[in-house]
């Protein structure tokens, strides 16, 4: 009958919820540890050296060393001229070029 059917029901969740509690109470005195939900990092972009706001990827682009830009940011600092896809000649502080590079 259904309400039979119920009660089986009931007691197969309540051995289930016993046998789980027990594993649980062995696991811990074996040393484990219950693992919560990794939590989700942000990965923290990289920061334009000229205007020093955020680069996202869809504006990010490189210079001769590796260091991050906006593709407006990387200019000549003499001319103003982008330096997308140039070498430039550098020091730490400013991006220029060669005289006869254009």
């Amino acid at each position: 009958s259904r309400k039979q059917a119920v009660e089986d029901a009931k007691a197969v969740v309540v051995d289930l919820e016993k046998k789980y509690r027990d594993l649980a109470h062995e696991a811990k005195l074996a040393g484990f540890k219950a693992k919560g939900p990794k939590k989700f990092v942000a990965k923290s972009n990289p920061k334009c050296p000229v205007c020093t706001k955020t680069v996202y990827v869809t504006e990010k682009v490189t210079d001769s060393r590796d260091e991050i830009y906006h593709k407006l940011c990387l200019r000549c600092s003499v001319c103003k001229k982008s330096l997308v896809g140039k070498e430039p000649i550098t020091d730490e502080k400013t991006l220029a070029i060669k005289a006869g590079q254009f």
